[in-house]
């Protein structure tokens, strides 16, 4: 595997990290104010729908 190739591996895998705990944060904040994983995913799914 070229270095270019390991660099990108490497931040993809920093970037997604980062989603994840950006996407936990999201969930632990909701679950905090009383809204449920599944209406988030509605949400979302609604969203992806409208645009």
């Amino acid at each position: 595997m070229s270095s270019a190739s390991q660099s990108s591996d490497h931040s993809s895998s920093k970037n997604k990290e980062k989603l994840d705990k950006e996407w936990i944060q999201l969930l632990a904040e909701a679950k905090k104010i009383g809204i449920k994983p599944e209406e988030v995913r509605r949400y979302i799914a609604l969203q992806k729908k409208n645009n």
